[in-house]
């Protein structure tokens, strides 16, 4: 005999009510899967980093001035 092993869970797009089998990942109903997959891909950023020395060094600067210690 065999078994099938469910979990109930909720859409996260539409809050509709379906199973997902157990071991496997996902939080959308097949309807909102399809949906998103019409979507283009997510673009990564092109701006600039943020210069985290000048940063620190501005913040070590306040503190001094304030009488801190970093």
């Amino acid at each position: 005999m065999n078994e099938l092993h469910l979990h109930l869970k909720v859409c996260e797009g539409c809050g509709r009510l379906w199973l997902r089998n157990i071991g496997t990942s996902g939080v959308y109903c097949q309807r909102c899967n399809t949906n998103l997959a019409q979507f283009p891909a997510r673009r990564r950023r092109t701006g600039r980093p943020h210069k985290i020395s000048q940063v620190c060094g501005q913040k070590k600067q306040v503190l001094e001035n304030c009488g801190g210690e970093l």
